[in-house]
């Protein structure tokens, strides 16, 4: 079997809830990230890129309907380039570079891009319809496809989400509401003649510059460009319907799924490992204040600016180039925040990841494209693993599959130089170190995903690039990725540098 070379792999900034890229929609934050990575390749004929895989946990608002095509087309990749949405809780982003790996290594495809993307903040509500519906009519509408009644306006996101601290994994906080869609741009006659040529340009904090679009929603009605009123059936819910936040968690849960396995709150869960781990509030209060330590220590040292691709986001507004979720706190500090899951626990907002905004990407080639391009790959997939666990301790997903992939490579947790454990709660994050073993001066070196956040979709692509950066200058040989996901899973890769 082929192997599979990263050549290069870059990120946003991640933005806290309600922050910076809040007010980017997440098919142009994802666009932002591959051109970016498009533009740090310039030798490289894009249109040899084989497909663009991306992670996104949600997909129930603007990253509907296959984020990764749109955001392919939005960044200027030839209309040949494919693109293909995955989905493995918060582990799609890993789960994006596994899928081109392998398709490298099955001979699929030449040169592929992995990414991933979330943004947390503009998640919507959502509600059940009621199960008889209206009849439709067959014909054309704005925004549908042939013989298809269009969608139903989704509900407005506004006032405030009930729940505990802004910008934890504690479910809620204000919303800081959804700009309008994307407007669709006249084609510019160059890129009718040539699919290669790039789109409009994006205007990354709401729309794309161009005409209106044929319908806009205000206030609840729709009219066309010519004035006309747009027609729509009347949606029918479910009365007194339960209307679900989006940002995280369960929805439209399946009963006979949840008398086999009770569905906790991803901060229960963590509740579920700090007790079945004897992990106490001090231990984890520790190991927080330490991620965002490393954080600050590396960022003192200029160590970000090798994986950060800035996001211009508005000429009035200054280039947005750093994270902005970690806090210089104090163990104090992180002692008074009150238990966010469960009366008298010890997961608070301070020892859990956060609510956040993100993109990622990530350039995978094999040896042939390798040799055409003269490229200086930076480390291989060495091997790769997945695994399940009981949903009542999802955290604990990373270890098996960490296990499975060491395994495959025929390497042991002592060939490790650097791990990447994404740390969705100190508490897991502990229990995980305990259970392999590890050498925790080894891992999140420079901070981890409590200090710096976790946009769902994007965080597998995110670890991967900090643990990659961090091999190539330190100059270690082997360094492992891994992470848990929702509904007791997990997944991991081996890396070899070869920088």
């Amino acid at each position: 079997m082929k192997a599979a070379y990263i050549i290069d792999v870059a990120r946003t900034p991640v933005g806290k809830y309600g922050g910076a890229l809040s007010g980017i929609r997440p098919d142009d934050l994802l666009a932002h990230i591959i051109k970016a990575l498009i533009l740090r390749n310039p030798t490289i004929d894009m249109r040899e890129v084989e497909d663009v895989i991306a992670g996104d946990a949600n997909q129930a608002g603007e990253d509907t309907r296959n984020v990764a095509r749109m955001a392919a087309l939005l960044a200027g990749l030839p209309v040949t380039v494919a693109g293909n949405t995955v989905n493995r809780l918060c582990a799609s982003g890993l789960q994006a570079i596994m899928d081109c790996g392998r398709a490298i290594s099955c001979g699929e495809g030449s040169l592929y891009i992995a990414a991933g993307v979330e943004s947390m903040s503009r998640a919507p509500f959502v509600a059940p319809r009621s199960s008889v519906l209206p009849k439709r009519k067959q014909g054309n509408r704005p925004g549908s496809e042939k013989g298809l009644a269009s969608g139903d306006a989704g509900l407005e996101t506004l006032g405030n989400r009930p729940g505990s601290e802004k910008g934890s994994l504690a479910p809620g906080s204000p919303d800081p509401g959804t700009p309008g869609n994307t407007n669709r741009q006249s084609r510019p006659e160059s890129a009718a003649e040539n699919p290669y040529a790039a789109p409009p340009d994006i205007n990354l904090a709401g729309n794309t510059h161009g005409e209106e679009s044929e319908a806009r929603i205000l206030g609840g009605g729709e009219t066309l460009q010519n004035g006309s009123p747009a027609r729509r059936d009347p949606v029918q819910l479910v009365p007194d319907a339960e209307i679900y936040d989006t940002t995280i968690g369960w929805r439209f849960t399946n009963q006979k799924l949840a008398r086999l396995y009770y569905p906790y709150s991803m901060g229960e869960t963590a509740e579920n490992v700090a007790e079945q781990w004897h992990i106490s509030r001090e231990e984890q209060d520790e190991y927080a204040f330490h991620s965002h330590a490393k954080f600050f220590s590396a960022l003192d040292k200029g160590i970000w600016a090798d994986e950060i691709a800035p996001v211009d986001i508005d000429a009035t507004r200054p280039v947005f180039t750093t994270d902005e979720h970690p806090r210089r706190t104090s163990l104090k500090t992180l002692s008074l925040l009150k238990p966010a899951f469960k009366a008298n626990g010890t997961v608070t907002a301070g020892n859990a990841s956060g609510l956040n905004d993100g993109a990622a990407a990530m350039l995978l080639a094999d040896e042939e494209m390798i040799s055409r391009y003269n490229l200086r790959p930076m480390a291989r997939i060495v091997a790769m693993g997945v695994a399940g666990v009981d949903p009542a301790v999802m955290g604990m997903g990373a270890v098996p599959a960490a296990v499975k992939a060491l395994s495959r490579a025929h390497l042991s947790l002592k060939d490790m130089d650097i791990i990447e454990l994404n740390e969705s709660f100190a508490a897991q994050s502990i229990a995980c170190i305990r259970e392999l073993g590890a050498d925790p001066s080894i891992i999140n070196v420079n901070g981890g995903s409590i200090a710096i956040g976790h946009p769902m979709g994007c965080s597998g692509v995110r670890i991967s690039a900090t643990l990659l950066h961090e091999m190539k200058r330190r100059g270690a040989r082997y360094g492992l990725a891994c992470m848990c996901a929702g509904l007791g899973q997990g997944a991991a890769i081996v890396y070899e540098n070869l920088g």
